[in-house]
């Protein structure tokens, strides 16, 4: 994994993601893009000049506007003939996916030759551990990147148990339980670390032409004052990493914040 990891932060932003797509990969009138998450052919698909964009995310509402076709679907089990599309492509999603069911989906729509291109966070090898943006605190949605309420790496170092204890010092009990609920229970969140999302990489059918890690972390992470002695627990990434239980790996690189991707299916 150490060879894989670059210091300079990845895109952050989809508009820069899909900027780099379109550097990568040759764009026409005969194009068609299935983006998995999201729905970002509304504002791109005429810019980019693709014939058809398919948008597939089960919070889609289903429709048709010019080149772009809506669906409400998972990435796993996308509405799409065999072999029919030339780009799969997705920004921040794989870390809410079947991640593994996505790729055997996208290898199974994809022609021949087709790439599949993504830029997304393994959150749980992050200090964060979760993304909050499927829950609801007093009338709003969290966001982790401003609403950083959990000390870093606690999904990881405390049970839930212990990490409820921890919050329960300093924020609202509705909104601790609200949260370890959501790291820990939710399945919103596949809790993939980088190093699985690899080795499912590895054992699929595509041959992989990038897979690049970052550790850049764009936001600071300001905790409340929590007063819990587990927190006076000195702690080391590495030896973190190595504590942490995977059916894959004995050992995680701690750390890992974004990845991007490029996988290409086989063929002419």
């Amino acid at each position: 994994m150490n060879d894989l990891l670059v210091q300079p932060p990845l895109s952050l932003t989809e508009d820069v993601v899909v900027h780099e797509l379109a550097a990568r990969t040759r764009l026409t009138e005969s194009t068609v893009l299935v983006e998995i998450g999201g729905n970002a052919g509304r504002a791109w698909a005429t810019r980019l000049g693709v014939g058809a964009w398919h948008s597939v995310d089960p919070r889609n509402a289903e429709g048709i506007n010019g080149q772009v076709t809506s669906w409400c679907a998972k990435g796993e089990d996308m509405p799409l003939g065999d072999n029919s599309a030339d780009i799969v492509f997705s920004c921040n999603a794989f870390q809410f996916v079947n991640f593994g069911g996505v790729l055997r989906d996208a290898h199974r729509v994809l022609r021949p030759g087709g790439i599949l291109y993504s830029h997304f966070g393994p959150i749980w090898s992050g200090p964060d551990g979760h993304q909050l943006e499927y829950v609801q605190y007093e009338g709003r949605e969290l966001r982790f990147w401003s609403d950083t309420l959990l000390p870093p790496y606690a999904h990881l170092r405390f049970s839930p148990e212990e990490l409820r204890s921890v919050l329960h010092t300093a924020i609202p009990n509705s909104l601790a339980d609200a949260l370890v609920w959501h790291i820990h229970s939710s399945t919103t969140i596949n809790r993939l670390f980088a190093e699985d999302y690899l080795d499912l990489v590895r054992t699929s059918p595509f041959s992989i032409r990038e897979f690049v890690l970052s550790d850049h972390l764009d936001y600071a992470i300001e905790t409340p004052r929590y007063a819990h002695e587990l927190l006076e627990q000195e702690f080391n990434l590495r030896e973190l990493g190595a504590a942490t239980p995977c059916s894959m790996h004995k050992t995680h690189q701690l750390g890992v914040r974004d990845v991007r991707m490029l996988l290409q299916k086989p063929g002419h």
